[in-house]
């Protein structure tokens, strides 16, 4: 299972070798959720509002998607990490939550929260539209800016003794080093492409 490859391969993984990305502390990309380009007509909250929850068929294909990918059984013979990826969050499942974030959004993103002692003891699946990446010099994400409302929060990648703190999966994107492209986004491209055809032949 891809959730628990990424997690096994973010501890202590060395990163001496690796080749470099986009420069810059922020992604050349403009992400799904940001209104700053204005050629894209695309916010993404808006675009759950209409795309997903007021649509019974989106919304159903999501979550039979998410709902399988949620009730397939573990893969890690890590007894510990098992139960940590089976347990509910503030009501949410782990699994369940990610790939939903992943179809709708192109992301998903979870917090490693820790104990005293440096143990893991909860995985939360974060708002994929509230996240940004931070980028080192060499393009490799070093950290993640979480935004709620007036509070910001940035979130290194890994803590002090090299563990990480927070773990990306992406779908895939041909043309981005830091951000996956969700289905959403081009299903609003064909959504409005369609209707401004309509528009057009009624003119």
């Amino acid at each position: 299972m891809a959730l628990f490859d990424s997690m096994l391969a973010a501890f202590k993984s060395g990163g001496e070798n690796r080749a470099q990305l986009s420069q810059g502390l922020w992604s050349n990309w403009q992400p799904a959720f940001e209104v700053s380009v204005a050629s894209r007509h695309f916010e993404y909250c808006s675009a759950v509002h209409t795309g997903f929850l007021a649509n019974p068929i989106a919304q159903r294909a999501v979550c039979i998607v998410a709902e399988g990918a949620g009730q397939a059984p573990a893969a890690s013979i890590n007894a510990s990490l098992n139960q940590l990826v089976a347990t509910t969050s503030a009501g949410q499942s782990l699994v369940e939550t990610l790939a939903a974030h992943i179809l709708l959004h192109g992301n998903g993103y979870a917090q490693i929260i820790k104990d005293a002692a440096g143990q893991p003891t909860e995985i939360f699946a974060l708002r994929p539209d509230r996240v940004k990446v931070i980028a080192d010099e060499t393009g490799w994400p070093c950290a993640y800016e979480y935004k709620v409302e007036n509070s910001v929060s940035v979130i290194p990648v890994l803590d002090e003794d090299g563990w990480p703190n927070i773990f990306q999966i992406k779908a895939m994107h041909p043309l981005e080093d830091h951000y996956g492209a969700g289905a959403l986004a081009a299903a609003h491209s064909a959504i409005t492409n369609h209707n401004l055809a309509s528009e057009w032949n009624r003119t």
